[in-house]
């Protein structure tokens, strides 16, 4: 596509209308159409088909009523011992490989994010039949996240003298807190505002203009290939934030330097 022109709303209403009352008698335009945009993404920016990317992992998971890690969905991996030291070796024999990372660690957090919206618009072709203007409007914009933590489960803690017992729940506790940091990291409020508003300026587009042009498809292909940019993009920033909290937290080994990060960014 080739042309493609957006302008600021307040730019869009007085041009748009002023053209629209001026070249509506006389000119090639159609009424108000309307479309729906929805794009998943995974932690790498790739898109994937649905909500999830098509994991299935029910029977390996529950959501704990309840949990402090939220709606993020749990699977564990078994770990066993008859001390805190047991234990311990058990988990580095178990615990899964980190991408992020590139090395394994005790815990491990999925997630995707979404987002989507409805649009309407409204089109009329200039007098030399060469552009076709469209206006955009926006609404609904809906921002959506999904995460899975992957944690050890000790598989019986009876023999634990309380000692013990206490060091593992402590220990547990830490790389809880730590997964839901990261999440809330990809929930953040600042960051999912800056994806709404770069949505929401799309609002007029100009396109070079055929007699057999297909314009309700060259529109959301448009609009399809802006929102996937603007959802990769908010991958990279969740990432970036990410990495400066791993780089932080030493992954998780250093959970009294939580609130330094978090005093750099509430």
């Amino acid at each position: 596509m080739k042309n493609r022109v957006t302008f600021p709303v307040a730019h869009l209403r007085a041009a748009f209308i002023l053209l629209f009352v001026a070249a509506s008698a006389v000119l090639p335009s159609g009424p108000a159409q309307a479309g729906h945009i929805s794009l998943f993404f995974d932690s790498s920016g790739r898109r994937i088909p649905a909500e999830g990317g098509g994991r299935n992992a029910a029977r390996y998971a529950r959501t704990d009523e309840g949990d402090p890690l939220g709606n993020v969905t749990r699977e564990y991996y078994p770990v066993s011992g008859g001390s805190f030291t047991e234990i311990m070796r058990t988990v580095g024999e178990n615990e899964p490989y980190n991408r992020k990372a590139g090395r394994r660690l005790p815990w491990k957090l999925d997630w995707t994010v979404g987002l989507s919206y409805d649009y309407s618009y409204k089109y009329l072709v200039d007098d030399a039949g060469e552009k076709l203007h469209a206006a955009i409007e926006i609404s609904g914009i809906a921002l959506r996240d999904s995460g899975t933590a992957t944690l050890p489960s000790l598989i019986d803690d009876t023999s634990l003298n309380p000692v013990e017992k206490n060091l593992w729940e402590g220990y547990l506790a830490n790389i809880t807190t730590h997964c839901r940091d990261v999440f809330s990291i990809v929930r953040d409020p600042k960051i999912a505002k800056e994806v709404r508003d770069r949505l929401g300026e799309i609002n007029y587009l100009i396109f070079d203009y055929s007699g057999d042009m297909d314009i309700g498809a060259t529109i959301e292909s448009y609009l399809q290939e802006d929102a996937a940019r603007a959802g990769q993009d908010w991958v990279r920033e969740i990432n970036g934030r990410i990495a400066a909290y791993e780089e932080v937290t030493g992954f998780g080994a250093l959970p009294e330097k939580r609130k330094q990060f978090f005093d750099k960014f509430p």
